[in-house]
C-alpha cells in the first residue's frame, strides 16, 4: 500500500473498547510500514498536557466519539461536553493550518444516529428507504398518562404488539428492548423511548455493513450478513411483556449464507444495496452499520436501525481498508485544494458583482428556447441575454437572434460557459443533453436552468447531483424547468390543500390530454409517454399534496394513433400511484383531445374537495334554444401556460440574485424520473411497482420498450428546420 507523496499524519481517537475490537494495533502497523505517522487524540493532547503529542500537527482525524457525544447529547455532562468543545477547536484550527485535512466522519452528521427520535425522523425522509411507524417519548410525566400513550399510538396507526426501544442509540443501555402486546401492559414502558410497530420478519436480521461510498462500487466496502432476531409471534402468544437484548439475539448464523428462514422468498442483496446508498448520501456517513428486517407479509424491507462505526467483524482485513479509506479521502480533499487553488478569482468572490443585472446565456433554440428568449426579452428588465448557442444555427435563427437585440450568437454552448460576464445558463437542449451540459455549467461557475428532465437516467441525474455538491462555489442554483408549479390555478389548490380547507387529502386526480397527437419525427425521440407527457403530472402530484409517491400502477393503449405501435408507445395512459401518507393519486393522458388543451385537477379530502378548471380564452357561457355553450380550453400549452414559464423564470433569477433555494430542485428532477420509470416498469409487467425498486445505478439510455434517444443528437432542434419538414402542421417540440 502506497502512501501518498503529501506528508500524512493520521490521528485517532478511540475507546478502549473499539480499540480492541477493531485490533487496531494492526492499523497502526500498517501505517508504520507505509511511512505515516499517527497520532492518539486523546484528552491529555486536547487539554495539551502532553506538549510533545499537541504540538503534532495532523490531516487526518479517524475517530469513534459516540460515547462522549451521547454524554453530551442525552445526558448533559459537563465534562463531555468540554471535551467536544475542545474537540472541534482543535478540528477548526488545523483545518486552518494543514491542508488537506479531513475528519471521518462529522460530528454533527454523527448526532443524527445516536438519537432514535431524530434518525427515524431522517430515514422516514428519505423516499426509497421503508420505515416502520414510531412514537417518541420523552418526558417522564407522560409514563403515567396510558391513555395519552395510546392516542399517540393510534395516530400514528400503530398496533400491537410494539417495540419498546430507548431513544438513545448507543451505549449499553441501547440494546435493551421490551416487546408489549397490549393496552394493559403499557406501563412497563421506560420513558425516554421509542414506540414502533413490531412486524414478523421469521426471526432474521440483515445487517449491512459500509466502509465508505458504497456507490464507488467497491466490493470489499460493502457487506452483508444475516443474524438472529426475535422469533415470530402469533395471537395466541402470551401477553407477558417480553424483555431481551438485542446483542444476546443478534449471534451470527453462518456468515453470508442465507439462513433457511425464507421458503419462498429470496432475499434481494442489490435492493439492500440500493437501500443503503440512499441512506449513506442522506446521512453523509462513510462508517455505517444497517439493520433491515423483512415483513413476512408485505416482503417489505424495514429499516429499523442505523449505527456509527460498527463493528465490521464480518469484512475481512478491516484496518487495511480503514487506512485505505483514509489515503482514499486524503488524496480526495487534496485535489480540491489544489483545484481550489487554481480557480479564478471571480469565482472566490462569490457573489459576482451583478450590478443589478443578470446576464444569461441560453442554450436551445427550439420551442421552448424561443419561448423562454422572448419571455426574458419582454418581461424582465434587470435579465439580458448575452449569447445564444445551438449546434443547428442557420441564417433564418441568426436573423431571428439579432431581432431580439442579443450581442452574439454560436454553435457551441462552451463559448457561453467561457464567457466571463455570463452569470446562468437556460438550457433548453435535447434531453439526453441535458445532463452532461448541466455538468459542464457547473464546473464553469454558472448558474443553471434546465427544462425536464434533466437526465434520460437515474445515474446521470445523481452525477448531476454529486457534481453540484462537490461544487467548490456552494451558492451555485440549478433550477429543474417544471412550470406546471408557477401555474395559478395549482397554485391556488395547493394553498388550498396546506391550509387543510379539504382537510386531509385522500384523492388527486389529475387530468392531461393534449389537442392533437404529435409529429412522428417527435414521438420517435420523446421517451415515451410516461417521460414526455406524464412527467408533468408526476411531479404535480408531489408538488400538490407535499408528499413522496412509494407505489405505482400504470396501464395504456393504442387507440386511435397507430404509429405508435411500431415505436412501442401508446397514446393513452391511465396511472394510479400511492403516497406514503396514504393518498391516493388517478391520472389519466391522452395525446388527442379533440376539444383542446385539457389540463385539469381534483382534490377530494376529509373535509371537502377543490377543482380547477380549464382556461378559456372567455368565460362568456351563452344559454339558448340550442342549448349553453361556453368556450374550449385554450389550444395548447404555450397559450395554456404563458404566464407560467414566466414566473418560474422569475423565480429562478430571484433565487440567483438573492441567494435563495430554488422552487424546483435536482432532487424534485430526480424523483420525477424515478416514478416514470415504476411507470415504464408497471406498463411493461402490468403489475404494481414500488419505487425502492427502481435503482440508482441502471443504464443511462432512456427506454420505453424499444424507444431510444440514441440519434436525437443527429437531429436538428431548432423550430424553423422543424417548420419546413412539417410545413407548419402538428408541430410539436419538446414541451418542458
Amino acid at each position: 500500500m502506497c502512501s501518498p507523496s503529501t506528508k500524512i499524519v493520521i490521528g485517532y481517537s478511540l475507546s478502549n473498547e473499539k480499540y480492541l475490537s477493531l485490533q487496531f494495533d494492526k492499523f497502526l502497523s500498517l501505517c508504520r510500514n507505509s511511512n505515516i505517522e499517527t497520532v492518539e487524540i486523546n484528552e491529555e493532547y486536547l487539554r495539551g498536557t502532553n506538549l510533545k503529542q499537541h504540538n503534532k500537527r495532523v490531516n487526518v482525524i479517524l475517530h469513534k466519539l459516540t460515547n462522549v457525544l451521547t454524554r453530551e447529547l442525552v445526558d448533559d455532562d459537563p465534562r463531555a461536553r468540554d471535551l467536544l468543545e475542545k474537540f472541534q477547536q482543535m478540528v477548526t484550527e488545523q483545518s486552518q493550518t494543514m491542508s488537506p485535512f479531513i475528519v471521518i466522519d462529522d460530528l454533527d452528521a454523527v448526532k443524527f444516529v445516536l438519537d432514535r427520535d431524530i434518525q427515524y425522523t431522517v430515514l422516514s425522509e428519505i423516499n426509497d428507504c421503508y420505515t416502520l411507524p414510531f412514537v417518541s417519548l420523552r418526558d417522564e410525566i407522560i409514563s403515567n398518562d396510558i391513555k395519552g400513550i395510546q392516542l399517540l399510538l393510534d395516530d400514528k396507526g400503530i398496533s400491537y404488539p410494539i417495540i419498546c426501544k430507548p431513544i438513545r442509540a448507543h451505549g449499553p443501555d441501547a440494546h435493551n428492548m421490551k416487546i408489549i402486546f397490549d393496552h394493559d401492559h403499557l406501563n412497563n414502558i421506560a420513558i425516554p423511548c421509542v414506540l414502533q410497530q413490531f412486524i414478523n420478519h421469521d426471526g432474521m436480521l440483515i445487517k449491512a455493513y459500509l466502509l465508505g461510498e458504497i456507490s464507488d462500487r467497491n466490493s470489499n466496502n460493502f457487506r452483508i450478513v444475516y443474524r438472529n432476531s426475535v422469533k415470530n409471534f402469533t395471537t395466541t402468544t402470551s401477553n407477558e411483556t417480553i424483555l431481551f437484548t438485542t446483542k444476546d439475539l443478534s449471534l451470527s448464523t453462518s456468515g453470508k449464507r442465507k439462513c433457511n428462514i425464507f421458503h419462498d422468498f429470496d432475499v434481494d442483496e442489490m435492493k439492500i444495496r440500493h437501500i443503503c446508498e440512499s441512506i449513506q448520501r442522506k446521512f453523509k456517513l462513510n462508517l455505517m452499520g444497517i439493520d433491515i428486517i423483512v415483513d413476512c407479509n408485505t416482503k417489505n424491507y424495514a429499516v429499523i436501525d442505523v449505527n456509527y462505526f460498527p463493528g465490521y467483524d464480518a469484512l475481512n482485513s478491516v484496518n487495511e481498508q480503514l487506512l485505505q479509506l483514509c489515503l482514499t479521502l486524503f488524496k480526495r480533499q487534496m485535489q480540491k485544494d489544489i483545484d481550489r487553488k487554481h480557480v479564478p478569482n471571480s469565482i472566490m468572490r462569490y457573489p459576482i458583482d451583478m450590478n443589478g443585472m443578470l446576464n444569461v446565456g441560453i442554450i436551445g433554440l427550439g420551442r421552448i428556447g424561443c419561448i423562454h428568449a422572448e419571455n426574458i426579452i419582454h418581461n424582465f428588465q434587470n435579465v439580458r441575454i448575452k449569447g445564444i448557442a445551438d449546434l443547428g444555427l442557420n441564417d433564418d435563427m441568426i436573423v431571428w437572434v439579432k431581432n431580439l437585440g442579443v450581442p452574439y450568437w454560436t454553435k457551441c454552448y462552451e463559448d457561453l460557459l467561457a464567457d466571463p460576464e455570463i452569470h446562468a445558463v437556460v438550457v433548453c437542449s435535447p434531453t439526453n443533453t441535458h445532463w452532461t451540459i448541466v455538468i459542464d455549467c457547473i464546473r464553469a461557475n454558472k448558474h443553471v436552468f434546465c427544462e425536464k428532465p434533466i437526465g434520460s437516467s437515474i445515474r446521470e441525474i445523481n452525477d448531476v447531483i454529486a457534481e453540484l455538491e462537490n461544487s467548490i462555489n456552494k451558492r451555485l442554483k440549478v433550477q429543474i424547468g417544471f412550470n406546471r408549479r408557477f401555474d395559478h390555478n395549482f397554485q391556488t389548490m395547493k394553498k388550498t390543500i396546506e391550509s387543510k380547507q379539504v382537510g386531509q387529502p385522500h384523492i388527486l386526480r389529475l387530468t392531461s390530454r393534449d389537442p392533437s397527437p404529435p409529429s412522428l419525427h417527435y414521438l420517435k425521440l420523446s421517451g415515451g409517454i410516461f417521460f414526455d407527457m406524464t412527467i408533468h403530472d408526476f411531479d404535480m402530484a408531489r408538488y400538490l399534496l407535499d408528499d413522496e409517491i412509494i407505489e405505482v400502477h400504470a396501464d395504456g393503449s393504442v387507440l386511435f394513433d397507430l404509429r405508435l405501435r411500431e415505436l412501442d408507445d401508446i397514446d393513452t395512459a391511465v396511472i394510479t400511484m400511492k403516497t406514503c401518507q396514504g393518498a391516493f393519486v388517478i391520472i389519466d393522458n391522452s395525446r388527442q383531445a379533440v376539444y383542446g388543451y385539457d389540463q385539469r385537477a381534483e382534490v377530494f379530502g376529509s373535509s371537502g374537495q377543490a377543482v380547477v378548471t380549464n382556461d378559456t380564452s372567455s368565460s362568456i357561457v351563452v344559454s339558448n334554444k340550442e342549448g349553453i355553450h361556453s368556450e374550449k380550453p385554450v389550444h395548447f400549452f404555450s397559450e395554456r401556460y404563458k404566464q407560467s414559464y414566466i414566473t418560474e423564470m422569475q423565480q429562478f433569477y430571484d433565487a440567483v440574485l438573492t441567494d435563495k433555494v430554488v422552487p424546483v430542485t435536482v432532487y424534485d428532477g430526480l424523483q420525477a424520473v424515478k416514478i416514470a420509470k415504476a411507470a415504464q416498469l408497471s406498463f411493461k409487467n402490468n403489475r404494481r411497482v414500488n419505487l425502492i425498486e427502481i435503482s440508482d445505478n441502471e443504464d443511462a439510455d432512456l427506454k420505453n420498450g424499444t424507444i431510444l434517444e440514441k440519434t436525437i443528437n443527429q437531429t436538428s432542434t431548432n423550430r424553423f428546420t422543424i417548420d419546413s419538414l412539417e410545413n407548419g402542421i402538428n408541430l410539436h417540440e419538446p414541451v418542458p
